[in-house]
């Protein structure tokens, strides 16, 4: 099995850098026999079939959630840097139409400082009641529990189910919001901040729905899916 890890890693690492050589802009002594997107599909694969079959020794039988929402990451990023700047550059940015998905998918994809970043922000928006939640909202993101932090997967479940208990209290906290104090003028921002609760809570039905809206895929329910529905989902598990 050791062999088998080591050539997978070989491969993926050779895909990357035909795919980072392809990618130069230099002038070669003759035509490449395949571009920078062939080996960049390639990379993508052989690192998901890595992830998949031939998981580091003493890890075949643990939760899968974080690899594959790495793998997520790493081959198909979203939100875009740019969206990020653009909006950052923004005196009031939850007048964007692009501020809520951006910040709903930082959340979904566990990118917690650039989630942090906006939900700090949002302590200048005028309702008072998105300023109180936002601030709620910020820890719950940034301490969530990772199995990757852990050293025993109880351990892990502990700090799952006190965190699940601090989501449900953000959770009753939202609900209080009176229906008049739940738009902005530019959006329902309560809407919106209850699919992010909603992903935090586990609720497939908000994933899938929060997927759709953002034009995500399997790749992206996977992930979260393991992040946040099914936190214990193995590799075996998977169809």
């Amino acid at each position: 099995m050791k062999a088998l890890n080591k050539l997978a890693n070989d491969y993926v690492n050779f895909c990357k850098e035909c795919c980072m050589y392809a990618s130069r802009d230099i002038s070669r002594p003759e035509p490449l026999q395949f571009d920078a997107e062939h080996y960049r599909k390639l990379y993508t694969c052989f690192s998901l079939f890595s992830v998949l079959y031939l998981p580091e020794p003493g890890f075949e039988d643990v939760p899968v959630g974080d690899e594959l929402m790495e793998w997520l990451n790493t081959h198909f990023i979203e939100p875009s840097t740019q969206e990020g700047d653009d909006l950052s550059s923004q005196e009031r940015p939850w007048e964007d139409p692009a501020f809520w998905p951006y910040l709903t998918r930082t959340s979904l994809r566990g990118l917690s400082k650039a989630s942090a970043f906006f939900l700090d922000v949002l302590q200048n928006h005028p309702s008072s009641y998105l300023q109180g939640l936002a601030q709620q909202l910020s820890p719950l993101l940034t301490d969530h529990p990772r199995l990757n932090s852990f050293n025993a997967e109880r351990d892990f479940a502990v700090a799952s189910r006190r965190w699940k208990g601090k989501v449900k209290t953000l959770r009753i906290e939202l609900d209080r919001v009176p229906e008049i104090e739940r738009e902005d003028g530019f959006e329902n921002w309560w809407d919106r901040f209850s699919d992010i609760v909603g992903i935090l809570e586990g609720r497939d039905d908000v994933i899938k729905k929060v997927c759709f809206e953002l034009g995500a895929d399997w790749k992206e329910v996977c992930a979260a899916w393991g992040i946040f529905v099914d936190t214990r989902l193995r590799r075996q598990d998977l169809p």
